[in-house]
């Protein structure tokens, strides 16, 4: 009896261990368990319905997993765009440097006050290891990035000063072939 609780203990602590990978597999867990926890006890075979309190505990764990991996796991996110949009003014002047000339990549000195804070957010980064006192590549991170481009305002930006203003109507274009 011993042997099999170990070994049960065993395959939950993989399937729990591997979270992000093995979210299908939790999903279609919770669903079977949450239905089998949902059948009425005439329904359930008799040697079987003195194991429906496992079905309804394994169904609220399974829920409270995928919920608590849900909130944990989107949580970097949410800090994320909170900082953007509680930027101070020397910040939103760095960054919008950044969206206004579509870069990347920019010098700044190790020592510069905003983009120090930047940095300590998880807004920006250093591009390279090696850090120079006087001009260090500081580039905008892929998530801040694609948000502050959405949404340009959170900088003093509008979509305009970008060149993102999604044309009305049909485009008219030229054609790159010559006339015949």
């Amino acid at each position: 009896m011993l042997e099999n609780l170990t070994k049960a203990a065993d395959v939950v602590r993989t399937i729990a261990s591997e979270a992000s990978r093995n979210a299908p597999l939790h999903l279609s867990l919770f669903v079977l368990a949450a239905t089998f926890a949902l059948f009425p006890a005439g329904w359930i075979p008799p040697e079987v319905r003195r194991f429906h309190w496992v079905g309804i505990l394994l169904a609220v764990f399974l829920g409270a997993h995928i919920l608590f991996h849900l909130w944990f796991g989107y949580r970097p996110i949410r800090k994320l765009k909170w900082h953007c949009r509680n930027l101070a003014t020397d910040e939103r002047e760095v960054l919008s440097s950044y969206l206004k000339e579509d870069a990347v990549c920019r010098y700044y000195g190790a020592l510069h006050g905003p983009t120090s804070v930047l940095i300590g957010k998880g807004i920006l980064g250093f591009a390279t290891a090696l850090v120079d006192v006087s001009q260090t590549p500081v580039m905008i991170q892929p998530l801040p990035r694609a948000y502050l481009r959405k949404h340009p305002n959170l900088v003093g930006l509008t979509a305009k000063d970008l060149g993102t203003e999604k044309p009305r109507g049909r485009l008219k274009t030229k054609s790159l072939l010559p006339d015949e």
